[in-house]
C-alpha cells in the first residue's frame, strides 16, 4: 500500500511536470509545492523577501520530499508514505492559497 501511495503521488506530479513542459516549455509551476511551506514572504516586491533564502528552503523541501518518498518505497512504510503525500499536498495547497492572495492584492 505504501508504494502505491508514493507512486500515485509521484505519477500525478510527473504528469503535470511533463504536460507543463510540453505546453509552456518551462515547468516552473510544477516546482511550486517545494515553496509551499516556506515561512517567509513569497512576493518579491514585499519587504523581507530574500531570493536566496526561498531557494535554499525549496532545495531543503525537495530533499525532505525525496527522502520521504524513497524511505516509504524502500521500507514499505505506510506511515511514511502518508506523511509524504500529506506534506506534499499541504505544501501544494498552501502555495496555491499564498499565490492567489498575492495576486488578489
Amino acid at each position: 500500500m505504501a508504494r502505491i501511495i508514493v507512486i500515485i503521488t509521484a505519477f500525478l506530479w510527473m504528469s503535470f511536470f511533463v504536460w507543463e513542459y510540453g505546453v509552456f516549455h518551462h515547468p516552473l509551476v510544477a516546482f511550486f509545492p517545494l515553496y509551499g511551506l516556506y515561512p517567509g514572504v513569497v512576493s518579491s516586491d514585499s519587504p523581507g523577501y530574500s531570493p536566496t533564502t526561498i531557494q535554499v528552503w525549496a532545495v531543503g523541501a525537495g530533499i525532505v520530499f525525496l527522502s520521504l518518498a524513497v524511505t516509504a518505497m524502500w521500507l514499505k512504510s505506510k506511515v511514511v508514505a502518508i506523511a509524504f503525500m500529506v506534506l506534499f499536498l499541504a505544501s501544494a495547497f498552501a502555495i496555491t492559497i499564498r499565490i492567489s492572495s498575492v495576486l488578489h492584492d
